[in-house]
């Protein structure tokens, strides 16, 4: 596997244990719960959670922004998923509104960071989890982050860790993560030790000022 290939099998790790993927489903048999259980049928319950998460995100957006479906689809590409047929349907419809010149939002770069900002959160979360302190998850993240998301600007070692602390510890959301995370049998894995021991700590010009 390339070093490429790494970082990018790593993004969609993180995808699959973004807290948003433990979320309840919309009420009523929605798009969200049908994608949910012909996924899991298809390609198991990881990946189904993610592109049932993906779909609600979708239907709450305020204007039913299709990135997420857009990523939903590159993400069953990337794992060799066939199609889902609600999921199908629902990004038919989207390519139909804009054939038909219907005006739709263009949040994709907002939503990226978004992602990105959750995806770093739920790495750092993860290298926790598996036993490292806040510090150094967040060094570690610093230095993934320009890899995981080269599109966007680089983050502070610093900043991340005050912003961990911020949004994901102090709420409780931690807590939580760390919970769905033993319900979901991450405990045992192997993989984040491992994700530990490769990243190396974030060099000097990406650690910022300690506060």
């Amino acid at each position: 596997m390339s070093h490429a290939q790494g970082w990018e099998k790593l993004r969609r790790r993180l995808l699959e244990t973004d807290l948003e993927v433990f979320s309840p489903p919309l009420l009523g048999e929605q798009e969200d719960s049908q994608v949910f259980q012909e996924a899991k049928s298809i390609a198991g319950e990881p990946a189904a959670r993610l592109l049932s998460a993906l779909v609600r995100l979708f239907l709450e957006s305020r204007k039913r922004e299709p990135y997420y479906l857009n990523l939903a689809a590159s993400y069953c590409y990337s794992n060799h998923i066939p199609p889902i047929p609600t999921l199908w349907r629902l990004q038919c419809e989207a390519s139909v509104r804009r054939e038909r010149g219907e005006s739709m939002s263009s949040r994709r770069v907002q939503i990226k960071k978004e992602i990105a900002k959750r995806g770093i959160f739920s790495l750092m979360g993860n290298l926790i989890y598996a036993g490292q302190t806040l510090e150094r998850a967040a060094y570690q993240a610093a230095e993934a982050y320009q890899y995981l998301y080269p599109e966007l600007p680089a983050c502070k070692a610093s900043s991340l860790q005050q912003g961990y602390l911020k949004d994901v510890r102090r709420p409780g959301i931690e807590k939580q993560f760390f919970r769905e995370w033993d319900k979901a049998g991450f405990k045992n894995s192997p993989v984040w030790q491992q994700v530990m021991e490769l990243i190396p700590e974030a060099a000097d010009d990406l650690k910022g000022e300690r506060r």
